[in-house]
């Protein structure tokens, strides 16, 4: 059975140390969890502000995102 790798990684706002997690990206897809709850986002733009500092993100999936 053939299996690819998928690319986790975390959307987060850096205003802490530790940082903010604020979705974890897993390829193309944002995965959220709100209390008990997950929800996975595909495309379209994602907008949402930091708990802790109240800082504005957007993160757009209709473009690929370029790892740093």
């Amino acid at each position: 059975m053939n299996q690819t790798m998928q690319q986790v990684r975390p959307w987060q706002c850096v205003c802490s140390e530790p940082p903010v997690v604020l979705g974890v990206l897993r390829d193309d897809d944002l995965e959220l969890t709100i209390g008990e709850r997950r929800f996975l986002a595909t495309g379209g733009r994602i907008v949402t502000d930091c708990p802790s500092c109240g800082s504005h993100h957007i993160l757009d999936m209709t473009r690929p995102v370029v790892a740093r």
